[in-house]
């Protein structure tokens, strides 16, 4: 990787199911050639401080201090008052700068939380995509579609260690038999078009992982599990209330063909769709 004290790279704007992110810019940042106390600043836009090498300190404006040794990054919101001193000299590290638009609730909430910042431990998958991403930003021929790559993949690898580190954005705390309730009237509402777990967890403004995990916990079933579940039922109100053929049926509760929706009909309920009909009419 080519070194230097501050090497800024354009970045691009990335959409995703987490909400909108503009980056800002790319930076690589050397005790060796930067002064090693900055001023209180602010900034509008939200930072990552990744160290590579050495330990640098942050301190906010109501006085908490932050240490970041090798391995770890900060997460900085926008508009926090604060001072960085570099205790290292061989202290270097990765800063990217970006907002966030659109976001899941939760999500939005974490970002604008008064107890950040907050310090979290890297891996060396973060460290070898930030290497790949700066030499390849450094190449002014490589492709910009690589570089939204790059950026997003390295997104989303913060975004896992901050969602499975961080109490705030984990699954809210909600009545479970309302979010059950919720789900249910979406599903119905929605399932001859095809409903998938991604689908539902954007309703919900939440992600995959966090909607699982509240399903989980409520109805010790999957989140496709449930989904499944609720299918069925619909399938069995149908069946048992209405003339409507076994295609039609299963076209109407989303299955990907009548074969499909018979065998997993059979699979929940022993029986197949024509002989729960049959047992309703006894």
């Amino acid at each position: 990787m080519s070194t230097g004290a501050k090497h800024e790279i354009p970045m691009p704007v990335i959409k995703s199911e987490l909400g909108t992110f503009e980056f800002f810019w790319l930076r690589r940042i050397s005790a060796a050639e930067e002064s090693p106390l900055t001023a209180l600043h602010l900034h509008s836009h939200i930072e990552i401080h990744y160290t590579l090498s050495g330990r640098a300190e942050y301190r906010t404006a109501d006085g908490k201090i932050c240490s970041v040794p090798e391995g770890k990054f900060l997460f900085l919101p926008q508009k926090t008052l604060h001072e960085t001193s570099f205790v290292t000299d061989d202290f270097t590290k990765f800063v990217v700068g970006f907002a966030a638009y659109d976001c899941p609730e939760q999500l939005e909430s974490a970002l604008e939380e008064k107890t950040f910042p907050e310090v979290f431990c890297g891996n060396a998958a973060i460290e070898k995509q930030f290497d790949v991403l700066y030499d390849m930003c450094s190449c002014m021929h490589e492709p910009f579609g690589a570089v939204t790559c790059a950026v997003s993949a390295l997104l989303f690898m913060f975004a896992d260690v901050v969602y499975t580190s961080l109490p705030l954005v984990k699954a809210p705390q909600r009545d479970s038999g309302a979010a059950r309730r919720m789900i249910r009237a979406y599903v119905l509402d929605n399932m001859s078009r095809g409903v998938s777990c991604e689908d539902v967890a954007s309703y919900m403004c939440l992600s995959s992982r966090q909607l699982s995990r509240l399903v989980k916990k409520s109805t010790d079933l999957s989140l496709g599990a449930f989904i499944g579940e609720i299918k069925i039922s619909a399938a069995k109100t149908l069946l048992s209330e209405t003339d409507m053929s076994v295609s039609d049926v299963s076209e109407r509760c989303g299955f990907g063909s009548e074969y499909s929706f018979m065998r997993f009909f059979k699979t929940q309920e022993k029986i197949t769709p024509t002989e729960f009909r049959k047992s309703c009419l006894k």
